[in-house]
């Protein structure tokens, strides 16, 4: 009996031993046999901590998640680390962090523990630190004091990067670090681990101030839902084009118009690209109105000129990650899920004054619906060029190697016969939706 379990395909294996429930027994896999010790240290492979929220004290205890995704009775953390055998199976740690105890001594002492105790893990290759996802309601709240929640956070990542640095880890991941996406760009991660590899980075459709920082040896660079809004954004990451090889935009859109309350110290906006408008008075505000006049095809076209290294690129939207608070990593995903596609919400505008981007609103009060958000958008509609993009898009992934997909040429070709209908015939745009591709306006 043993022998023919041992003869099943490793795949099958490594399910038997994940479906084992007793950590005693899954510790022991390596006395049974050498390929059932290979498909049992499988298991760890990835430590997932999370704040064990149950604990009445409020006070955070990161435990390692069981197989049914139960917090478990005992700590899996500590016992993993305990034994020198599991802890050299460890490759990928992801840390989620709850707002709400970043700033309790109590919990911010446990976390650093938690980071320096990460350390010990010998052959650690991957650290992902996840901050959680803000309520859009709690951000306009008046009273809501960001700058004491980005001081916390910003502490925290210091903190985190700085243990990384004692570790061996060749690939960063870091999740929602801002919290809004605001015109003013907030410093995002400082430069840090030059021999990294690969770099994610998932926010909440904010900007990264990217510049301050080059990683001399970076080969895949992923963005979750990260939204450009000048040249040196997309400067920055050509400046990475003799090492970069890999890349992948996912959910990401172009911020193309923007109103941001003027402050006093904002008399002008200093990025490249970018195109200062007259400001006006809203309500006894000053409000200062910039637009970028690039559009994705002008990007995918500068990618296709300058990043000659380039062998994969994504750009489409991987919904399942952004559903629920634990979503999956980009770079472990994107080859797979990430399929190249032309959608809507890669085009958004910002106002200040809801501290909100439209692709954030619910509904659909501006993404070009027939009469909605028109008045929002006067002189600067919405950005109707699909099937630019989609040909752009096309000819950047032939250039690289990859097939041609005429699917993503008829997609802009039916965006830009849909417009056309809706400009015409703005009533017959439901119809045009509902017959599909075959759809043409009658003359």
């Amino acid at each position: 009996m043993s022998s023919l379990i041992e003869s099943l395909p490793m795949e099958m294996l490594e399910k038997i031993c994940f479906y084992v429930s007793s950590k005693e027994d899954k510790s022991s896999f390596r006395l049974i046999s050498k390929r059932f010790e290979a498909a049992g240290s499988s298991i760890f492979r990835e430590l997932r901590l999370w704040p064990d929220l149950t604990k009445t004290d409020d006070r955070s205890i990161y435990e390692f998640p069981s197989v049914h995704g139960q917090i478990p009775e005992c700590d899996y953390y500590e016992h993993i680390l305990a034994d020198p055998h599991l802890a050299k199976s460890v490759r990928s740690v992801h840390v989620d962090t709850w707002d709400c105890n970043l700033g309790d001594p109590v919990n911010r002492f446990n976390l650093l523990t938690m980071f320096c105790n990460i350390t010990r893990v010998p052959n650690l290759k991957r650290a992902t630190l996840r901050f959680p996802l803000p309520d859009r309601e709690e951000l306009r709240m008046p009273g809501y004091d960001y700058d004491g929640a980005m001081e916390d956070r910003t502490v925290l990542l210091d903190n985190f990067l700085e243990f990384m640095n004692m570790t061996n880890i060749n690939e960063l991941a870091i999740e929602n670090f801002a919290t809004i996406c605001d015109c003013e760009d907030r410093q995002g991660p400082p430069e840090v681990l030059e021999r990294l590899r690969s770099l994610t980075i998932v926010s909440e459709l904010t900007t990264l101030r990217s510049e301050s920082f080059h990683l001399p040896h970076l080969e895949t660079l992923a963005l979750g839902k990260h939204v450009f809004r000048h040249d040196d954004q997309v400067e920055w990451i050509i400046r990475h084009r003799k090492t970069l090889r890999n890349l992948y935009l996912d959910g990401c859109s172009l911020n193309y118009f923007a109103k941001f309350i003027l402050d006093g110290d904002d008399s002008e906006d200093p990025r490249d690209g970018l195109i200062l408008h007259p400001s006006f008075s809203l309500d006894g505000q000053d409000i200062g109105v910039v637009s970028y006049p690039k559009r994705w095809h002008h990007i995918f076209k500068r990618f296709q000129q300058k990043l000659d290294n380039l062998r994969n690129f994504g750009f489409g939207f991987i919904k399942q990650r952004y559903i629920f608070g634990f979503g999956v990593y980009p770079s472990e995903v994107v080859e797979d899920k990430l399929k190249n596609r032309i959608f809507e919400e890669r085009y958004c505008s910002y106002d200040d004054t809801m501290i909100s981007t439209d692709a954030q609103s619910v509904g659909d009060p501006f993404l070009g619906a027939p009469g909605a958000g028109e008045e929002y958008h006067v002189g600067f509609p919405f950005p109707r060029c699909d099937l630019e993009d989609a040909l752009a898009l096309n000819e950047l992934l032939v250039s690289i190697g990859s097939p041609s997909d005429p699917k993503i040429v008829e997609m802009g070709r039916v965006a830009k016969d849909l417009e056309t209908a809706r400009r015409l015939r703005p009533y017959s745009t439901k119809i045009a939706l509902m017959k599909g591709p075959t759809f043409r306006p009658k003359e």
